[in-house]
């Protein structure tokens, strides 16, 4: 059975501007030669509010929550989205005391902080757990949940011939490693400077796409005529 989405021409042409155009953007601000650990990580502390802001919450929000939040919340309703509130009382703390600590501190990793403050077996420790915890626990399901999506929009499968009987997803496999290899390539290549203003980008997409599905989501829900004030008790 095909249960892949019908896409039109325009529907490709949006989504390879909308890469062509975060790919632009992670070369433009990256092209800038990194002359140290500052410049790398923390962009030469030269980016503008708006993009610390933006940048700090488009890392907080990816396919977990488009697709796996969404689909809990078909199921099990509006009490998915309860466990959100909490991260105001995480962000205040990690924007009003832990950020400022670590700046004072002048590292640019929690990694560095740990070894100024303990010793370099503590630094490749808690090096080591992290990168292992995100490549397992986070990056794991966000880029399966985004390699998931794509093949099903573009039917990459379907196209390549996937072998069906054997289970192999050819097309999945294959949107998992683009959408790594890509983010990959303008993180290293630009370090925060590239991510933070490709950040920007990405959260007025996150903002414009979620307010239209939500938007045209309550307004299917009432119907021809009952409009979106309708669709709220539905």
């Amino acid at each position: 059975m095909n249960d892949t989405i019908a896409l039109q021409s325009t529907d490709y042409l949006t989504f390879l501007g909308y890469f062509l155009l975060l790919s632009f953007v992670g070369y433009w601000f990256g092209r800038k030669k990194k002359t140290d650990s500052e410049d790398y990580f923390l962009a030469g502390r030269s980016l503008p509010w708006y993009v610390v802001g933006a940048s700090y919450i488009a890392a907080n929000i990816s396919t977990e929550h488009f697709i796996g939040m969404v689909g809990a919340a078909v199921i099990y309703g509006i009490c998915v989205a309860t466990p959100e509130w909490s991260s105001i009382i995480a962000f205040s703390f990690l924007t009003w005391i832990f950020i400022p600590f670590l700046l004072s501190a002048k590292v640019f990793t929690a990694p560095e902080f740990l070894e100024k403050r303990f010793n370099p077996q503590m630094r490749i420790f808690f090096a080591i757990i992290t990168v292992i915890a995100n490549i397992v626990a986070f990056l794991a399901p966000v880029i399966y949940g985004g390699g998931l999506i794509l093949d099903k929009v573009i039917g990459l499968n379907t196209i390549l011939g996937g072998i069906q009987d054997t289970g192999f997803n050819i097309g999945l496999f294959l949107s998992i490693a683009v959408i790594g290899i890509a983010a990959g390539i303008w993180a290293i290549w630009g370090g925060l400077r590239s991510v933070a203003w490709m950040d920007l980008i990405t959260i007025l997409i996150m903002v414009a796409g979620g307010l239209t599905v939500t938007v045209l989501g309550l307004n299917y829900l009432g119907g021809e005529e009952g409009g979106i004030f309708k669709g709220f008790p539905q």
